[in-house]
């Protein structure tokens, strides 16, 4: 099978492209990290396989439109009382 033939058969079974798939799971994982733990951002970027931590800040802007650290302000769970 050819690659172009591969990418239009997993787009015509899953509506979106390998990439864009591998993409979006890879920042969901992101999010969950951020949003429910407390690992701090540089780290959350090792541990999804980025060298730089700079450029997943970027690429999680990219995709949420907020930064990591706007992010877990947002999403994280209110402390215990």
């Amino acid at each position: 099978m050819s690659k172009s033939h591969f990418i239009r058969e997993f787009k015509r079974a899953f509506g979106t492209t390998p990439k864009q798939y591998s993409l979006d799971v890879l920042m969901r994982r992101a999010a969950a990290l951020i949003g429910r733990t407390d690992v701090i951002v540089k780290e959350a970027a090792f541990q999804l396989g980025y060298e730089d931590p700079s450029s997943f800040s970027r690429a999680f802007h990219a995709y949420f439109g907020v930064t990591p650290a706007a992010y877990r302000q947002r999403h994280s769970p209110p402390p215990p009382p």
